[in-house]
């Protein structure tokens, strides 16, 4: 069997996408890029992440940049998230908004990686933007005294939330199934009051950004059940196939070919069951790359 080679035209190609994507990666973190040519994986990185992937049309820099953040920060890692920082801020995101996509990581990747990825940012906000003060009065200060009342309100709330989030129907049938276990109730309590209300509840980050960013780090951890229920969330919000799957090709660069491959598996699934269920979901691959509006 003869062995395939490059082809100049094949090195050509990898030249112009190394060089487009040294250009977009100077562009969104300045003076703190590095070179795609000072070795193999930073040469890699610049022909594959910043020239294939972050050039693709179907989502813009702003969700690019909090998707990959999200991502690297459920990974662990902290030299990443530097880097992602400056990204977000670049694209818009302010620390404010920065620190919600963080507590909204720790949701799903647990609080230890988001703790970590909050102190890197901490350094980055005080070294980039003048007016972030830690410990500021918007990020500190104290609530009102709640009612006196048990938890059951912020339960319900929750439950509301997730049912807008994951679809009711799917949610009616989970609770009639779990709420008479005791055991499995003490997960879907706290869940409801944490995840949902005090996390989903947040306004500070619109709910199609949420659905993405829960996709992502669930693709990025290999959470296969939890790929499953935010492909429903992302449909709920409004996503299409083609936009779900462009999030799927960002976890590829984050955590690697199979991330991206079991979240394309366990999405065809879960299209199909949604569509046996009478749940229609836009494939979005009939409209040229110009008429898909970048989220």
């Amino acid at each position: 069997m003869t062995k395939t080679t490059f082809t100049d035209a094949a090195l050509a190609i990898l030249s112009q996408r190394r060089s487009q994507g040294d250009a977009l990666k100077r562009a969104l973190l300045g003076d703190q890029a590095s070179g795609g040519d000072s070795d193999l994986c930073r040469a890699g990185e610049s022909e594959f992440c910043w020239g294939s992937i972050w050039t693709r049309p179907a989502l813009s820099h702003r969700t690019r940049a909090a998707l990959a953040l999200a991502m690297v920060a459920a990974k662990s890692s902290t030299n990443s998230v530097t880097d992602y920082v400056r990204v977000a801020l670049r694209t818009g995101w302010s620390p404010d908004e920065i620190e919600e996509i963080l507590l909204h990581t720790q949701c799903y990747a647990g609080l230890p990686s988001s703790l970590d990825a909050m102190e890197a940012a901490k350094a980055v906000f005080i070294e980039e933007c003048p007016e972030y003060e830690i410990g500021s009065p918007g990020r500190t200060e104290k609530p009102a005294d709640p009612p006196d009342t048990d938890a059951s309100a912020l339960r319900e709330m929750g439950l509301q939330v997730r049912r807008e989030v994951l679809g009711a129907d799917m949610v009616d049938q989970s609770e009639q199934r779990t709420r008479c276990d005791p055991f499995i109730s003490m997960f879907f309590d706290v869940t409801h009051e944490y995840c949902f209300a005090q996390i989903w509840g947040r306004e500070a980050l619109e709910r199609r950004l949420r659905s993405m960013l829960s996709l992502g780090v669930a693709a990025v951890l290999g959470q296969t059940g939890a790929i499953s229920r935010h492909v429903r969330s992302a449909v709920e919000a409004g996503l299409s196939q083609r936009q779900i799957g462009e999030i799927f090709l960002q976890a590829y660069v984050y955590g690697g070919v199979y991330s991206a491959l079991n979240g394309f598996l366990v999405a065809k699934e879960t299209f199909a069951t949604m569509e046996a269920e009478g749940i229609s979901v836009p494939d979005g691959f009939d409209a040229d790359e110009a008429d898909v509006p970048p989220l």
